[in-house]
């Protein structure tokens, strides 16, 4: 089962009905720096370490998930590429509302931290 934004389908193992309705999904890949300066450089020196993948979505209302709940992330976005991150853990969860507005909830999800 995927919850689908914007033609865009979200596919979190088996809590996928946690989810409501999804509104945005923002993805990143980042390199998480390495200083390699030595003391005779003039500059400092870094090369890119291990790479960190970080997902992000806003939906409609609460959710039943909390911070530690594991599993595994699908993406098919509506160009037809797929982005995949296995062994995901549920690293923050933020839900806000305002008067005369919806409730909007963001989890942030982490690979490989399981």
């Amino acid at each position: 089962m995927a919850l689908i934004a914007d033609g865009t389908d979200f596919y979190w193992g088996s809590t996928v009905t946690a989810l409501s309705r999804v509104r945005s999904i923002d993805f990143a890949q980042t390199g998480n720096e390495i200083d390699i300066t030595d003391l005779a450089d003039t500059n400092q020196t870094a090369e890119v370490g291990m790479s960190k993948k970080e997902i992000t979505i806003e939906i409609l209302g609460g959710t039943t998930l909390t911070v530690g709940d594991t599993g595994n992330i699908d993406i098919e976005w509506n160009d037809n590429t797929t982005s995949t991150l296995d062994n995901c853990e549920v690293r923050d969860i933020t839900t806000a509302g305002s008067v005369g507005s919806e409730i909007t909830t963001s989890i942030v999800f982490v690979e490989g931290s399981t």
